[in-house]
C-alpha cells in the first residue's frame, strides 16, 4: 500500500494518541499530543524534502511521485525489529519508552486508516 506525506503523519497522530497519550496522566495528557505530533511532522517534512527525499527514493520508500510505501518499510522495519528486539528510548517528558514489532504493526494499522 502506498500513502501520501499527509496519510502517513495522520497515521503517526493517531497512534500517538492512541497508544501513547491514553495512558498518560495530568497536563502531558494535553501537551505531548500537541508538542510531540508539531516535532514528528516538522521531521517528517524535512526527511522528504531535498536531498533528503533523494535518498529516501534511493530506498525504494518513496516513489517519484512522492507517495511512501508503507508495505516495504513495514516489512523491513519488522525485519529489524525482529532480528534486534526492541529497543527503549527516552522521550522528553515521558520517560523510558519501549518499542516492540507490535508498535510497528499499530503503526501500519493507523497509517492505512
Amino acid at each position: 500500500m502506498r500513502v501520501t506525506v499527509d496519510q502517513f503523519k495522520q497515521g503517526i497522530a493517531r497512534y500517538l494518541d492512541s497508544e501513547i497519550t491514553s495512558r498518560l496522566q495530568g497536563f502531558k495528557r494535553w501537551l505531548i499530543p500537541l508538542g510531540a505530533v508539531a516535532v514528528i511532522n516538522a521531521k517528517i517534512d524535512a526527511l522528504m524534502s531535498g536531498s533528503n527525499l533523494e535518498m529516501i527514493k534511493a530506498t525504494g520508500y518513496v516513489g517519484e511521485d512522492g507517495m511512501i510505501d508503507i508495505d516495504r518499510l513495514y516489512s523491513d522495519l519488522v525485519g529489524v525489529a525482529r532480528t534486534h528486539g526492541s529497543v527503549t528510548e527516552n522521550l522528553p517528558m515521558l520517560g523510558d519508552v519501549t518499542f516492540s514489532e507490535s508498535d510497528i504493526e499499530a503503526l501500519r494499522r493507523y497509517i492505512q486508516g
